[in-house]
């Protein structure tokens, strides 16, 4: 019986098949190595990475890609990167493969790691620190045993017996001396001193205005150390709502009356930081609003507090200076008038009550100086506004500990390694938007995001790579490596070191200093000397100073007898006159010379003059000499001696004998006198019969250093 077949049946035997991507069909992805290491000399330990696709359900070849690399030796399902042709600090390798009308993705990442700089090896020396030791009296031996090796400047000992003695005291890199310690009052307003007792003399507490509070033998009023006011009424105060009080971050828009800076004067230095608000000028009422506003609360008290510090010069009495407060519109809500009794001294804090009225939202502090209009000058330092009726030790405000929490982490990556966590973030998300095989447009718009913050810190990178470069390179007036400085603001192009300067044409303008210029190499010393020059248009080379060298320091015979040479200002030194022989010829032309002297127009000679018109070198001696007995019986021979003849020479004559054998000699010769006359020769031998045989030569040397020679052949039998 057959099966039957209708329509539907017939059609769906005829379609392809299609395969629906059950949840375990996939691609993983391998690289081996996963990453390429370059160690601190800049190698890299694996020159090319393969990155291997393993196909789980499904089937074919795979198609690779790569962001930020560039692929070789693609296979079907391999590919190899390698570090030549990495293109940034990380690269992302993607494979493709399309199977039953869907496409199948997965990504890898290749990064870069590099190994910093070693260090020297050397430990450092140590600090300073505190140390402890047992006694019932101050010693220094104790205190120097106590510290590890030698005493370093700072470190602080401390010898007690435990009980009725205690001593501590600082070493200031010469002795041990106590230490003390001064403190401003103000450190304690928000804390308490606590201790089983207080030792004094006398003890007063009394306010700003030296009224007593509590003195020797007094109780305390609490009416006089806080009038109309209970312990329990006194409300402390808040965080700081005063941003950059200190002035370190220059967030401040100035504007007012008189000359007003946020820097650190001379004259006035600064609380906390380097910075302080800086106000001088000779006008009649100097002043500056701070530029910055602070939101408040109708009905609230508040503390303004701040230091200040003010000039002698001009008429300025202990109400001169001000500070005003003024609303969104300027208009003053509250003043009062510093009581400054140190004119021209140290820093002084001055606290401020007010209260806020009715319909005031926003304040911005106003300080100022009132004079006669001679010169005067204010500084403000660590401005703190906070509520309460108590102010408290000045702080930062929340906004300047967070900028300063963000400046420190920014400070803590340099613009190439933000630039690498972008580029990674840029491929964790497009790995992540392809996952699936498709992209929403969710995921697009992260992926442009990504890739705009990818792309401005590789801006940000570069720009910062070419701001180091620009500063190595020193254009303008810097110095480059505090060695040499490429000057084109104050000179024409060239090199110099020190601050010398020239015109176009290379000739010297000023300052001093070694400088390659458009015409050849100067130097100049301190005072404007021209030391050297060597002109690179006509090649003339000019010293202003003295050369020598060997035992020469200076323009003098050196001492021991020492040579050399020396030629300067004062003349050319040659040889040395303890030794008798030496030349001298001054600046003003004489010449010396052993036995010799011409000085002034007027030639000396103080030995005799000997002319020979033969000369040393013209005449010539010879020497010869007879032979010795050839061979004999026995292993040892006595051979007699041989007689260096000589024809002319002068005397006396030194001589030198040698024996050289030949390859198949038995043996040698041996030679008694070597250095004499006549030399005396004999032969030995292991074994006989056997022939030494070789040339035998002699020099000899006559009293003018000439020589004369004579070489002959000799063999000796042994029977």
């Amino acid at each position: 019986m057959s099966t039957a077949l209708n329509d539907r049946d017939a059609i769906l035997q005829s379609a392809s098949v299609r395969i629906i991507n059950p949840k375990n069909a996939s691609i993983l992805l391998t690289a081996s190595p996963s990453l390429f290491h370059v160690n601190a000399a800049g190698a890299v330990d694996a020159p090319a990475t393969t990155i291997t696709a393993t196909l789980i359900g499904l089937d074919g070849d795979v198609t690779f890609t790569a962001d930020g690399a560039v692929l070789t030796g693609v296979t079907g399902k391999s590919a190899v990167v390698r570090y030549a042709d990495m293109q940034g600090p990380a690269a992302i390798v993607t494979a493709r493969i399309v199977a039953g009308g869907e496409t199948f993705t997965q990504s890898c990442i290749i990064g870069v790691v590099r190994d910093g700089a070693p260090g020297n090896g050397t430990p450092g020396a140590r600090g300073a620190g505190q140390y402890y030791a047992g006694g019932s009296a101050w010693s220094d031996g104790t205190a120097n045993a106590v510290t590890p090796g030698d005493n370093v400047v700072s470190d602080v000992v401390t010898i007690s017996n435990g009980g009725t003695f205690a001593m501590t005291k600082r070493w200031d890199g010469a002795a041990w001396n106590a230490i003390g310690a001064v403190f401003d009052g103000s450190l304690f307003v928000t804390g308490s001193i606590n201790g089983a007792a207080l030792k004094a003399g006398t003890v007063e507490i009394r306010k700003p205005d030296g009224t007593l509070i509590l003195g020797a033998g007094g109780t305390l009023a609490a009416e006089a150390a806080a009038p109309g006011t209970k312990n329990s009424e006194i409300v402390i105060g808040g965080r700081n709502l005063f941003p950059d009080g200190d002035f370190e971050r220059g967030i401040h828009n100035l504007y007012g009356a008189g000359y007003t800076d946020v820097n650190l004067n001379a004259s006035a230095g600064a609380i906390s930081g380097a910075k302080s608000l800086f106000m001088q000028g000779t006008g009649a009422d100097m002043y500056v609003y701070v530029g910055t506003r602070v939101n408040v609360t109708p009905g609230k008290e508040y503390r303004i507090s701040f230091y200040s510090r003010s000039a002698t010069q001009g008429v300025i009495t202990s109400s001169s200076s001000y500070i005003k407060l003024v609303n969104s519109s300027d208009a003053v809500v509250g003043n009062a008038f510093l009581p400054i009794d140190n004119l021209g001294g140290d820093w002084r804090r001055q606290v401020v009550a007010w209260t806020c009225p009715p319909g005031v939202t926003q304040i911005e502090p106003r300080f100022g100086i009132l004079t006669n209009g001679a010169y005067s000058w204010l500084a403000i330092d660590c401005v703190q506004i906070e509520e309460g009726n108590a102010a408290t030790q000045w702080s930062p405000s929340t906004e300047d500990i967070a900028a300063d929490a963000q400046a420190k982490a920014d400070v803590s990556r340099t613009a190439a390694q933000i630039y690498a966590t972008e580029q990674i973030n840029l491929a964790n998300v497009t790995t992540r938007a392809y996952a699936d095989g498709k992209v929403t447009a969710e995921e697009q718009r992260a992926i442009a995001d990504a890739t705009t913050k990818a792309n401005a810190a590789r801006d940000a990178a570069i720009a910062d790579a070419n701001a180091k470069l620009a500063a190595k390179m020193n254009k303008g007036n810097d110095v480059l490596a505090g060695i040499f400085s490429v000057d084109t603001v104050n000179a024409p192009a060239g090199f110099r070191a020190g601050n010398i300067t020239w015109n176009t044409a290379g000739d010297y303008t000023g300052g001093y200093g070694t400088a390659m210029t458009p015409k050849g190499l100067i130097g100049y010393n301190t005072s404007g000397r021209r030391t050297f020059m060597v002109n690179g248009q006509t090649g003339n080379v000019q010293l202003y100073g003295d050369m020598m060298g060997g035992a020469y320091i200076g323009a003098d015979w050196p001492a021991g007898g020492g040579v050399g040479y020396f030629l300067g200002h004062s003349g050319l030194f040659l040889g040395n006159t303890s030794i008798g022989r030496y030349v001298r010829i001054s600046a003003e032309g004489d010449m010396y010379m052993p036995g010799f002297a011409h000085a002034n127009g007027q030639l000396t000679l103080d030995r005799p003059i000997i002319i020979s018109p033969q000369g040393p070198n013209f005449d010539t001696f010879s020497v010869y000499f007879s032979g010795f007995n050839s061979g004999g019986s026995g292993k040892r021979l006595n051979l007699g001696t041989r007689t260096a003849s000589i024809t002319g020479g002068v005397a006396p004559f030194t001589y030198n004998w040698t024996f050289v054998p030949n390859e198949d000699s038995a043996g040698s010769i041996n030679i008694v006198n070597r250095t004499s006359e006549t030399a005396t020769f004999s032969s030995a031998v292991g074994q006989t019969p056997a022939t030494v045989s070789g040339t035998v030569s002699v020099v000899v040397i006559d009293a003018k250093g000439r020589s004369a020679s004579i070489t002959v052949n000799a063999t000796c039998n042994h029977l």
